[in-house]
């Protein structure tokens, strides 16, 4: 995906939130460990997310983007987090406040958390 695809979800996301575009008042991607959202209103994606598959740029943009809303990862965070993916046709699994598997519309696993991936391995 592209710089401008996603921030075209980010702004997807805010709407479905109802929060006004004029919030967003910064949106990048930078060589960074993680996302990041603001109390200001800015989101910040790591470029790392491009070598990705699309469902999972798209979750992470979302994720970062909802936090704009509720700052914790509670259950108000991923009803609104699951529902705005899943106008995307990504379901997603939890494990406490993370997602631990995505799945796309066709339900194909896109996505495994690495805990999950260590916990398959022994």
């Amino acid at each position: 995906m592209t710089h401008d695809a996603l921030e075209g979800v980010v702004i997807y996301a805010m709407q479905r939130l109802g929060i006004k575009q004029e919030k967003l008042t910064r949106f990048s991607i930078k060589n960074t460990q993680k996302g990041m959202c603001t109390s200001n209103g800015g989101i910040t994606l790591p470029d790392w997310i491009f070598g990705k598959s699309d469902e999972y740029q798209i979750h992470y943009a979302i994720h970062e983007t909802t936090h704009l809303k509720y700052p914790d990862h509670g259950n108000e965070f991923k009803a609104a987090e699951t529902i705005i993916n899943q106008d995307f046709g990504i379901s997603i699994d939890y494990s406490k406040a993370y997602a631990k598997e995505l799945r796309n519309s066709r339900g194909e696993t896109v996505y495994v958390s690495w805990r999950e991936n260590r916990k398959n391995k022994t």
